[in-house]
């Protein structure tokens, strides 16, 4: 996504990567790819929600540790929120982010949160997965935003399961592509 590693452009936390998202659905879909799933981890899971609700384009949409609203900080934990903020909120914390490739806006307008967009997704199927030890995003911001989605909608919890990549296994990975399967209707393949 644009602002990270050699991509060009600033990231504004998901929403500019609106469009990031929409380039690679829309080569998918000229490369032939008769169904196209978006799925994102955290500010890819804010992108790819909020891609869906917006843009659209996609069979379906899976969101993984998404937050909810933009007031996150509300009920993170303490210090997993001193240490994000410590990245982004400081001048040597974003000189150490810039370092690692990731390249932040010097000032940031706030986009539509994903619960205020979420309903816009329907027809195309959500599925919206959070682990339950994610000091992050609490999980009631994946409940927010599958209270907030229209049908058809599915929620996921992760047991153990922290921010992001940190439940991102390979048995996650096999019970994701079912899950995956079962809301496309297709046939699992044995």
């Amino acid at each position: 996504m644009r602002g990270h590693g050699d991509s060009e452009g600033v990231s504004d936390f998901g929403g500019a990567e609106i469009y990031d998202v929409d380039a690679v659905v829309a080569l998918a879909r000229q490369a032939g790819h008769a169904r196209v799933v978006t799925v994102g981890t955290s500010q890819g899971g804010i992108a790819v929600l909020r891609h869906a609700a917006l843009l659209g384009g996609v069979d379906a949409v899976v969101g993984i540790s998404s937050l909810a609203s933009w007031n996150w900080r509300d009920d993170a934990d303490p210090v997993a929120r001193r240490q994000l903020d410590a990245r982004i909120g400081s001048r040597a914390g974003r000189a150490a982010l810039r370092a690692w490739g990731v390249h932040l806006p010097d000032q940031w307008e706030e986009p539509e949160s994903p619960e205020e967009v979420v309903g816009k997704i329907a027809p195309t199927p959500v599925v919206i997965i959070h682990g339950t030890d994610d000091r992050l995003f609490s999980p009631d911001h994946a409940q927010r935003l599958y209270d907030a989605a229209n049908e058809p909608k599915r929620l996921l919890w992760g047991d153990g399961f922290g921010h992001a990549e940190d439940g991102l296994t390979t048995a996650f990975g096999r019970r994701l592509a079912r899950v995956i399967h079962e809301t496309l209707e297709l046939p699992w393949p044995e």
